[in-house]
């Protein structure tokens, strides 16, 4: 501590950059209780601050006075959002009947600007899902504020999966939550697919279709994923009819097992997560093929936004290729508006053909011209680039 406030300034760094791993003991709280409370040339650091470092300690290191400690020190600190987030953050970690409450108190009495840190501050609430029930339904108000919406409204969803949150004691929000959703749902279909701004807001998307999907007997929520069900974009559409699969709720019908196991985007998914729940009967056999497994993460590695940014408008087999025990490479040429066919490949998967895999190690393309070679020659630089 001592060095922390040195008028060496190397020696001050360097013990600042000391504190997250530095093995602090219960003895020594009073004197981190003391430190936090005073005022540091480094306040309005964002990025690093000694206070921030300090209070973050105490998510590991408590008392039964650290949650009372952390409510009388949260109004007086300093208008950073780093610090503040911290001394949430702290609140959440030690998990607590009393700490949550504090939690939760200060979180909705101040609603602080944390900058992008909201979802950092959750982060621990999602290992206490028995404890949800000591902030729900009052986190909902939170949702007012758009930073807020994501982390809210996830966390609900663990309350849900996990059974420690009722939905039906929350009925009362299912409209807000339809507000939100279509709120979120028009916000993305004016960004363009794959943007920076695109990917940011779909997270909440789907976390709002998740909710949503836990109150199917509400008329109002009924008919928006009846609607979402047949007419929504695919990755939409996957979201709400896995949920109402894991939790067991009817679905209109299944001609919606077909549109996601024929989407080369969501067909992969679809299956991994029906893997998950145990229910791969229900993957449509036409599709459960090496050759669509292989299209299909082919079409996803595209996607990626450092790639393409989006899937090919064509795509088409060209050629499976045996690999020495490792089993099928498939060959695929490909193309985008206003470009020429390009090569790619997919695999390995399995030598069993009426296997798949969901993954393959190889899958890639480095976007050569097609007519620039032959399939072999494709597949020998992009096996070995």
């Amino acid at each position: 501590m001592d060095e922390l406030q040195s008028q060496d300034e190397h020696l001050r760094k360097s013990a600042k950059s000391q504190i997250s791993s530095f093995l602090f003991l219960k003895t020594d709280l009073p004197l981190i209780y003391k430190s936090i409370q005073q005022t540091w040339d480094d306040d309005d650091d964002t990025e690093l601050s000694t206070r921030a470092e300090l209070i973050e300690v105490l998510g590991g290191v408590f008392d039964e006075q650290t949650p009372g400690v952390l409510l009388k020190l949260y109004p007086n600190l300093p208008q950073n959002p780093l610090i503040q987030a911290k001394a949430l953050r702290a609140l959440a970690q030690i998990g607590t009947g009393p700490s949550l409450q504090h939690f939760s108190q200060l979180i909705l009495k101040h609603k602080p600007d944390l900058k992008g840190r909201e979802a950092f501050v959750f982060a621990p609430l999602y290992n206490l899902p028995e404890q949800l029930s000591l902030l729900y339904p009052r986190l909902l108000e939170l949702t007012q504020k758009e930073a807020y919406q994501y982390p809210v409204y996830e966390l609900l969803t663990v309350g849900f999966a996990e059974k420690s949150l009722k939905a039906a004691a929350l009925k009362p929000y299912a409209n807000s939550i339809i507000k939100d959703y279509k709120t979120s749902r028009q916000k993305r279909a004016n960004l363009s697919v794959g943007s920076e701004s695109y990917l940011q807001v779909s997270p909440l998307v789907h976390t709002l279709v998740k909710c949503l999907a836990y109150f199917p007997q509400q008329d109002s929520v009924k008919t928006l994923l009846q609607t979402i069900l047949k007419k929504e974009v695919p990755d939409i559409q996957l979201v709400a009819a896995t949920t109402c699969l894991s939790e067991n709720i009817p679905l209109p019908d299944s001609s919606i097992f077909s549109q996601l196991a024929a989407n080369k985007m969501t067909r992969i998914q679809f299956y991994v997560q029906l893997e998950q729940m145990g229910k791969v009967n229900l993957f449509p056999k036409k599709w459960l093929t090496q050759e669509a497994f292989a299209e299909s993460e082919l079409v996803e590695w595209l996607s990626v936004p450092n790639k393409r940014n989006g899937p090919p408008t064509q795509i088409t087999l060209v050629k499976k290729h045996k690999l020495a025990d490792e089993g099928n490479l498939y060959l695929f040429k490909f193309v985008y508006p206003g470009g020429g066919w390009m090569a790619g490949i997919s695999g390995p998967q399995p030598s069993d053909t009426t296997q798949i895999n969901t993954v393959g190690y190889l899958t890639n393309s480095e976007f050569r011209k097609w007519e620039d070679l032959n399939p072999d020659k494709h597949i020998e630089l992009l096996v070995n680039p």
